[in-house]
């Protein structure tokens, strides 16, 4: 099992523990709707058929095959006797943007090997094309059009782009071009080079050459093609034409460490080759004044220390500045305003910020008295009070420091001795956030409390609850604006009287709003019932589980005395339980894998005429805010709609770039979708003020969102 003993933890600020009354059974309980023996449940695959519910892929406990299963009703929809996860694995891809995902299957038992598009059709699933060639990975991507997508194969020393609807070859790189070497490794990746919704495709043969080809309409051709020994990084752009540029990684240069190459994405012709550089380096694109144009940063330790900014002046890149400082972490930050950059510097013993031209305009050790100039600072930004300005606190053995720029930089407070085990969001009165810390102890053990983001006030110290024996949550379960702390007793490090208990904030101190004495292996905060209401599942030390509410602590199950057939809970699964939406209704049901079997639960909601839980059917399109917002890594974006129809679905930054698609197709009704923070190319997205907004037909309407670092 993992240990989630130093999971991102909060603190809680115990007063006094006065008289609890013992949380009991509440009447909006979780009820067993069906179970599967014999089966675990491996992930969610979203809408595979025409039915509302989505589906489910599972493996058989005994023989280890697949099989995919509605999350509605516990059917068996396909069974995959063929594949197991030793042995293959099949994925969902929405290649018509329909709504509903087909499902690739990939198996090779080192005898035999198959690829499969299967899709559903009136409620059986049937084989859309198949080849026996093996394969690597696979990924759905458009392209060729901004309404589909095709599938493209990585194979050994190859790859090969095939039509979604029959599998038809569309080009193979082994052919498609000269120099392809069969017996070398390859890889593929997706950029929208000319910014057109449609993927070019980036072609490496490692050893060998990179290579970009572009769809035409009739088929691909090949831009252009660079020999050597490549490695895709990112892309960006980092000049003034209209089309981005790629960062590749000569994987032989500096004598096999790695020397990065700016290249043109069209004409893949070399802009920047940073050769003073001559060591291993990192590198990172840094739009530091907003104008769309990133600027790029190196940083070397050895064989000697080099940081350099390159900037485009219309004509080439120079160098915006450069210093040969010992730095051991170079990174972007806004600390005076949201339209300007400056850069936090790590040496030994310092920390310096740096404005975009390189001017040092703050030297810790220069100018905080009793700074530890023998020690190493380790630097994480926050935006404790939300204002889209990042402050700087910087952990040393010997304890922690603030600094924030209020009109100058200085140091906000100062805490000696502690450490710092997370922000835990604001959980009192005021915006800002506060701080969990540990009080010193004896090898780095201690008691947890918190401090005031801004200020540094201890408000609330648990001396109970230690980091050795127990490990916090924290989350916006009552949905008010702030966090709640929960403080729980990890099995055996939790000593011989467990307790459990959750802590928030009554307007002038925190309390203990309930408190349990299970003992517990685990604890998780999750959404069993709606998007919006939080419990807590314990999974205990005797392998029984108890679900929560998180806001009062009444228990809405109880497996051992609620479940026929108990098995107890199967802690080798990850996760054991699974709180989510299984329709495309927002319709809430608690998955949970127990040794030998799959059982879900759900709320006892009253049927409607179908036999289905009722909803409301919205009369207007109405976007609501998304929970959490602020964020910081994902959020639920919710929204209504009246009538069933594809709804574009988009998060735009604040110069109305598109973020992220989230496109689908839905029924009337109650929708939430889960953002991952990432952008269309898998990386996170920016901080600060975003938007998103929901189409479907003619109406659209938009709501804002913050990211916080």
């Amino acid at each position: 099992m993992k240990c989630f003993r130093h999971l991102f933890v909060f603190a809680c600020v115990a007063l006094s523990f006065a008289a609890w009354a013992t949380p009991r059974a509440h009447a909006d309980a979780l009820q067993q709707t069906y179970t599967i023996p014999g089966w675990r449940l491996e992930k969610l695959l979203g809408n595979t058929d025409g039915d509302l519910a989505y589906e489910m892929l599972m493996v058989n406990r005994a023989s280890g095959y697949y099989g995919v299963f509605d999350a509605g009703t516990g059917a068996l929809q396909k069974p995959f006797t063929s594949i197991t996860p030793a042995t293959g694995w099949i994925e969902p891809i929405d290649f018509d943007g329909d709504g509903r995902a087909e499902l690739v299957a990939r198996v090779d038992d080192g005898v035999h090997r198959d690829v499969v598009v299967w899709r559903d059709s009136l409620g059986s699933y049937y084989v859309r094309f198949s080849h026996t060639e093996p394969v690597v990975s696979q990924f759905g991507d458009k392209v060729r059009s901004t309404t589909f997508k095709d599938l493209v194969e990585v194979q050994p020393g190859d790859v090969v782009v095939r039509n979604w609807t029959n599998g038809a070859e569309l080009m193979r790189a082994s052919t498609a071009g000269p120099g392809w070497n069969t017996t070398h490794q390859a890889d593929a990746r997706p950029v929208d080079v000319d910014g057109d919704g449609i993927d070019e495709l980036l072609l490496l043969n490692f050893g060998v050459s990179c290579r970009l080809y572009k769809w035409n309409g009739t088929q691909y051709v090949m831009l252009w093609i660079k020999t050597g020994n490549w490695f895709f990084d990112q892309s960006f752009n980092c000049d003034t034409d209209s089309h981005r540029e790629m960062a590749l990684i000569d994987l032989n240069g500096n004598g096999g460490l790695g020397r990065y190459r700016i290249l043109d994405g069209l004409t893949g012709a070399t802009e920047l080759d940073p050769s003073a550089f001559t060591g291993s380096y990192s590198f990172q694109p840094v739009d530091h004044d907003g104008d769309g144009i990133m600027e790029l940063f190196f940083t070397q330790t050895v064989p000697t220390s080099l940081t350099a900014a390159y900037q485009w002046n219309g004509l080439t890149y120079q160098t915006s500045f450069s210093h040969a400082d010992l730095t051991t972490l170079v990174q972007p930050v806004r600390m005076r305003a949201t339209t300007q950059t400056e850069y936090i510097e790590t040496l030994p013993g310092d920390l310096r910020i740096r404005s975009s031209a390189g001017f040092v305009l703050f030297d810790a050790a220069a100018s905080i008295p009793g700074w530890p100039a023998s020690e190493l600072p380790e630097v994480q930004t926050h935006d404790v009070n939300h204002d889209g300005l990042v402050e700087l606190v910087v952990s040393f053995p010997s304890g922690l420091r603030m600094i924030r720029y209020d009109g100058t930089f200085s140091q906000a407070w100062s805490l000696p001795g502690r450490l710092l085990a997370g922000n835990v969001g604001s959980t009192d009165a005021d915006a800002q956030d506060e701080f969990l810390c540990i009080e010193p102890g004896a090898g780095n053990v201690g008691a947890y409390a918190v401090y005031d983001g801004l200020g540094g006030a201890k408000e609330g110290l648990w001396p109970q609850f230690t980091n050795d024996r127990c490990f916090v949550l924290s989350g916006p379960w009552e949905q008010n604006g702030r966090n709640s702390l929960f403080f729980a007793s990890a099995g055996a490090f939790a000593g011989p009287k467990p307790l459990n208990t959750m802590v928030r904030w009554n307007g002038s101190g925190y309390y203990n709003a309930f408190a349990f004495a299970d003992t517990v292996d685990m604890v998780l905060a999750q959404r069993n019932r709606s998007a919006t209401t939080w419990d807590l599942a314990e999974y205990l030390t005797n392998g029984d589980l108890v679900i929560r509410d998180a806001v009062n602590g009444s228990i809405r199950l109880q497996a051992s005395r609620s479940l026929p057939g108990w098995t107890g809970i199967d802690l080798l699964s990850d996760p054991p339980t699974r709180g989510l939406a299984y329709d495309t209704r927002n319709s809430w049901e608690t998955m949970i894998n127990e040794n030998g079997r799959f059982t879900a639960v759900r709320r006892n909601l009253t049927l409607d005429a179908a036999g289905e839980p009722g909803f409301s059917t919205p009369s207007a399109m109405r976007v609501l805010p998304s929970m959490p917002n602020p964020f910081r890594v994902a959020t639920t974006l919710r929204f209504q709609v009246p009538r069933d129809g594809h709804a574009q679905i988009r998060i735009f930054d604040a110069a109305g770039r598109v973020v992220r698609t989230l496109d689908r197709a839905l029924t009337a009704g109650n929708h939430t979708v889960e953002w991952d923070g990432l952008d269309d190319a898998g990386r996170p997205s920016p901080n600060g003020v975003l938007f998103y907004s929901v189409t479907v037909g003619a109406e659209r309407q938009t709501m804002k969102l913050v990211r916080l670092r």
